[in-house]
């Protein structure tokens, strides 16, 4: 039994004790289809008090962008980089002067993470970090309307009960919003309600206002326009301070970019090294070709997009594929993950970058010495492993003492576990020249062999040099 159902019975539970202990003889008549007098479960005004019953997620949408939940107070945020200690609605106006502070500036919001999130049903909810956070954001539906939610009840309040035969069965005292949604929720169609006037409610100014009679709650609730803020623009991004960090720091691969058919398209930019720029440019470098573009941050329904936006070269350009709305689902120093869902037959497109280059597209991709490279494994040679990338050559030796390691531990290795100072190095196609320092350098013809997955040094001042197999290639077949 989860918690919902719990609170639900032990509510129906105690609500059937109060009310048969407050039955009394009563020759009250009510007409139970005026509506001006009483309501049922299954009436307008019945929902319309659900709506405002509920928990309000409108409330504190400066700080998560969403209407799904709210935050439970205290929380620690960063505006436009200060850290800010919230404890409650009221403390919002605190964000707004830093936002305010200039006119033409893009302002950011950071959720601190844990956060507590409250959902309409008064249910909590912990939540570790960003990704999960955005998760909730883009699967959350609300079960009931937001219309209605941004007007208060003032507790207590109370009334009488009847039965579909005009019977008086009993009394109620309501003393908070919790136990008046739970009271909403189980209300039936054969239960009648009618409230001992006067009750007070406040708008969505909080302006405090006193209702007489039914007729006139809804027409409070009619001219209510919850849809309306002093935060005319939701500022929140929810994190996107700190991903525009990540984003702009060094340089990134695709690692993945699967469409909605299934089909894989990462080889297409596996030569590719990606920098984000801070003023919105963005270049992705091959020893081909050169490509620009822009990318920038918005807010979405889901917390925040990366658009991406590539100069294209002709009607086949693969990085088409790249041109989009991507919604960021998670993010660290060493990945992004992003999704587009389709608008129009909800499929998903996935793209992730990473900090070293996909290793997955051999035998498929272009003769390049771009990527990860170990000796010929019959040389015994397994503890040196050489990356080329943008014009340098790293150098990693293995840390088993036994002096060998295999593809898990090469493929788990980052640049910053590289050798200090790697190696210039040019390729012109047959020639590969590495510059070794002090007046030094590497120069020897190679081939590739095996569409491209092994590199045969044919010098042949050196015949006994061994070659290099890329990292990760099934040789079996190759002669």
């Amino acid at each position: 039994m989860n918690l919902i159902k719990i609170r639900f019975y032990l509510f129906v539970l105690s609500a059937l004790v109060f009310l048969g202990s407050c039955q009394e003889e009563d020759n009250t008549v009510i007409d139970p289809n005026d509506n001006t007098e009483s309501f049922n479960g299954d009436s307008v005004l019945a929902n319309m008090l659900l709506s405002t019953s509920q928990n309000d997620g409108t409330s504190d949408n400066l700080l998560d962008g969403t209407s799904c939940f709210s935050i439970v107070y205290p929380v620690d945020v960063l505006a436009n980089g200060q850290q800010v200690t919230l404890e409650s609605n009221e403390d919002l106006s605190v964000l707004r002067n830093i936002f305010s502070q200039f006119a033409n500036d893009t302002d950011f919001l950071d959720l601190i993470f844990p956060v507590t999130l409250m959902s309409e049903n008064f249910m909590t909810q912990m939540v570790p970090d960003l990704s999960s956070f955005n998760a909730l954001v883009a699967s959350c539906i609300n079960d009931i309307p937001d219309t209605y939610s941004c007007l208060g009840l003032q507790f207590p309040i109370t009334g009488a009960t009847y039965n579909a035969a005009n019977e008086q069965i009993g009394t109620f005292a309501i003393n908070d919003e919790l136990t008046f949604y739970n009271y909403l929720l189980v209300l039936n169609s054969d239960t009648y309600v009618t409230f001992d006037f006067p009750i007070y409610v406040t708008d969505g100014s909080g302006s405090p206002m006193v209702v007489n009679a039914n007729a006139e709650l809804v027409t409070v609730l009619d001219q209510v326009d919850c849809t309306l803020s002093d935060d005319p623009v939701v500022i929140s991004n929810n994190g996107a301070n700190s991903v525009i960090e990540e984003l702009t720091s060094g340089h990134w691969f695709v690692n993945l970019l699967e469409e909605d058919d299934g089909e894989d398209e990462t080889c297409d930019f596996v030569t590719y090294t990606f920098v984000f720029a801070i003023d919105g440019s963005v270049g992705a470098t091959s020893s081909s070709r050169d490509v620009s573009g822009t990318w920038q941050i918005q807010n979405s329904s889901s917390g925040f997009d990366l658009v991406l936006d590539f100069e294209l070269n002709g009607t086949e350009d693969p990085f088409e594929e790249l041109n989009d709305d991507w919604d960021v689902l998670a993010y660290d120093q060493d990945s992004i993950e992003l999704q587009d869902v389709s608008g129009g037959n909800g499929g998903v497109d996935r793209l992730n970058f990473g900090r070293n280059p996909y290793a997955g597209c051999v035998g498929t991709g272009p003769e390049t010495l771009i990527g990860r490279w170990l000796y010929e494994e019959s040389a015994n040679l397994g503890n040196t492993m050489y990356e080329f990338l943008n014009g340098l050559r790293y150098t990693y030796y293995c840390e088993n003492p036994n002096g060998l390691c295999d593809q898990a531990y090469w493929e788990s290795r980052e640049l910053s576990d590289a050798l200090p100072n790697p190696n210039d190095y040019t390729f012109d196609g047959t020639i590969l020249t590495i510059d070794l320092n002090f007046g030094n350098y590497f120069v020897s013809p190679l081939v590739f062999e095996c569409q491209g997955d092994r590199v045969d040094f044919e010098d042949p001042e050196f015949p006994d040099r061994y070659d290099w197999v890329r990292l990760g290639a099934d040789l079996s077949n190759c002669d």
